[in-house]
């Protein structure tokens, strides 16, 4: 649940960062093509976020987003010209320059005659904005999807619950599969050993591991920590080593985990430290459960 929190908090705040620099992009090009003040409406934009963009969106219908084919200028559909570079970009009069339509066969100005073709005209051009439709949408569906997630996040969040307890190898006395395991693990007392039990109920995985580490070395504690999240878990066994005789008097650690999560396929995976540092651990799969007590931890 945590963890679930944290991502939609940070994607939330990259989005809420990236729509306002996008629309700023965005009027900086758009207010430049049409011979608008872009550095002046950026900094508004950036500085009212949306409402300086809805007044943007507002004010720029007073300007032309037509260019000229030539030099790629503003200019308005009424001009004759292109006041930077005079290339010609609709009809006129030759007697007295009015600007004419396409069919009119004299000038309604000045009367005098037009002929049937202007070969020499290059129509203005207008560059399709789909820019504008694509930022719109963003700004509408990201917000709805984050509301959407947090509502839903409950559902996608894992949960998890965990228990362990120490124990001695003659409490296993009456268990043989257990000591035939552990006179195994005695025969190199290099490693750490655990005995792995695995099984399901419904979207509910539980795991359940018997932690032996047969070393001269003393301990002075054993602790256990869980980490659960979206797409993992993990049991993670920490031991304290002491220069002499272990104060402990128990030789194991039976752990279990529950765990359920939307995303999470996967059992708990198991981790043991000595004095922080991560070992490699032998690990045997069974077919019982090595703990010698079973709780159905409510879920947390």
């Amino acid at each position: 649940m945590a963890v679930f929190a944290l991502i939609l908090i940070i994607v939330g705040s990259v989005i809420l960062l990236t729509i306002p620099i996008l629309i700023g992009v965005y009027v900086y090009h758009d207010a430049s093509r049409r011979g608008m003040n872009a550095a002046l409406w950026t900094l508004m934009v950036l500085f009212l976020s949306f409402a300086g963009f809805t007044i943007y969106l507002l004010e720029r219908r007073k300007y032309t987003d037509w260019q000229c084919p030539t030099c790629f200028a503003p200019v308005s559909k009424q001009y004759v010209v292109c006041p930077k570079c005079d290339t010609k970009i609709r009809a006129a009069c030759s007697s007295c320059g009015y600007a004419a339509e396409t069919g009119w066969m004299a000038c309604p100005h000045c009367t005098s005659p037009l002929p049937e073709q202007f070969n020499d005209i290059v129509a203005p051009i207008r560059k399709k904005d789909t820019t504008l439709v694509k930022i719109l949408a963003l700004a509408a569906i990201i917000p709805a999807l984050i509301m959407l997630l947090g509502i839903i996040s409950p559902t996608l969040s894992s949960s998890s619950g965990a228990g362990s307890q120490y124990l001695s190898i003659s409490d296993y006395q009456e268990r043989p599969e257990v000591n035939a395991w552990l006179n195994k693990c005695n025969e190199d007392t290099s490693k750490t050993y655990a005995l792995r039990y695995q099984t399901k109920n419904g979207d509910l995985k539980e795991t359940h591991y018997l932690v032996y580490r047969p070393t001269d070395s003393g301990f002075d504690s054993i602790d256990t920590a869980d980490d659960s999240g979206l797409f993992s878990a993990y049991l993670d066994v920490k031991f304290r080593e002491s220069p002499g005789p272990s104060p402990l008097t128990y030789e194991l650690l039976y752990t279990h985990f529950f765990h359920s999560g939307y995303f999470t396929s996967n059992y708990a995976t198991l981790r043991v430290f000595v004095n922080d540092i991560q070992i490699d651990c032998e690990i045997t799969d069974v077919d019982y459960n090595p703990g010698l007590f079973y709780i159905p931890f409510p879920i947390k």
